[in-house]
């Protein structure tokens, strides 16, 4: 380690020895020295999300352990799970909207009058995205609220390569009005997409 240290203005911060077989894990926070902090994977899983700052790591290993920041969490999509679904013609109407979208065939009675401005000069793009994502398998409700006096959703949406967390905001008419995808997880980028059907 020390003959991999790297010197200057990117200097070499720690160094660290991964023991795959035990999960143990042998921190050098300090390159110039021998000084050395081990702890075990299994062991650190089990407390639960935390981190530690390593240029402080010796004292931090003695107190209470530090929670997350909200930057910090593993994926975004995990703090959502199923809730009931009250609304199945609303989930209908927009799974067929992911649907039409995914052929290139959207219609403007969907969509506010400036969604569907930004539809329409991005729909080749986001036609190439939902071909990559592959079929539609589900799509599950994980979030039910109001935005703006109008009707706000999120959806977890898995496809054959991909899970999306997307969130959409409806009208009064049920046209969509806003939306983005929050999150996602690519389950094998180097897998064929497949056509949605």
């Amino acid at each position: 380690m020390r003959g991999c240290r790297q010197p200057g203005q990117y200097a070499t911060r720690y160094s660290n020895i991964y023991d795959l077989k035990s999960g143990d894990i042998y921190l050098y926070p300090a390159p110039e020295s021998d000084d050395e902090v081990t702890f075990n994977l299994a062991a650190e899983l089990k407390k639960g999300g935390h981190y530690y700052n390593m240029p402080a790591i010796h004292e931090e290993m003695s107190r209470s352990l530090q929670p997350l920041h909200s930057n910090m969490q593993r994926r975004h999509l995990d703090a959502f799970k199923p809730i009931p679904d009250k609304e199945p013609k609303v989930t209908s109407h927009i799974r067929a909207m992911v649907k039409d979208a995914a052929e290139g065939n959207s219609h403007a009675e969907d969509y506010t009058a400036d969604a569907w401005k930004d539809v329409l000069s991005q729909q080749k793009e986001i036609q190439v995205m939902l071909k990559f994502m592959g079929d539609l398998n589900s799509m599950t409700l994980v979030d039910r609220g109001d935005e703006n006096g109008q009707r706000s959703y999120r959806y977890r949406l898995d496809f054959a390569n991909a899970t999306l967390l997307f969130h959409l905001v409806l009208d009064d008419q049920d046209r969509f009005a806003s939306g983005n995808m929050e999150d996602e997880l690519i389950k094998n980028p180097f897998s064929p997409a497949k056509q949605t059907k």
